[in-house]
């Protein structure tokens, strides 16, 4: 079972400010109603997962449909950055509604992703990326 990430779906929103200016206050909706699941799911740290996900069902469920009944009732250009967003969202949807049925799965990878990105930029910074090598070509002995 793969779990969507809200905070780079949040993150495609926020991107959608700065667009179309009839969709920027649109696109700042989404952002608000992505930051309610973020703030909920701050306030179930140190809770059992018995109860995280009580409070998931309760609270963020309401607020995810909220996000959908709202996609449903927008009409954007499809390659406007707004429009882009929003196919973002309904591409991860089955995989974004993992975290509200399982108390274990976070709400984003960002954790994840921040104790790998030490390891990845040190690859950059020394160039030890793996490539292949061009062999220079052996001139015969004459």
């Amino acid at each position: 079972m793969r779990a969507g990430c809200w905070a780079h779906v949040r993150r495609k929103f926020y991107e959608a400010t700065n667009g179309i200016k009839s969709q920027m206050s649109l696109g700042r909706q989404f952002v608000k109603l992505i930051n309610r699941l973020f703030a909920i799911e701050r306030h179930t740290n140190g809770i059992s997962e018995c109860e995280r996900l009580d409070v998931r069902q309760r609270k963020a469920v309401p607020i995810v449909e909220q996000i959908f009944q709202l996609v449903e009732q927008t009409q954007v250009i499809a390659k406007s950055k707004l429009g882009r967003a929003i196919q973002y969202l309904l591409n991860q949807k089955q995989a974004l509604m993992v975290y509200l049925t399982d108390p274990q799965v976070a709400i984003s990878n960002n954790v994840a992703e921040r104790s790998i990105r030490p390891t990845v930029m040190g690859r950059k910074k020394t160039g030890c990326l793996v490539r292949a090598r061009r062999v220079p070509k052996l001139m015969p002995f004459s």
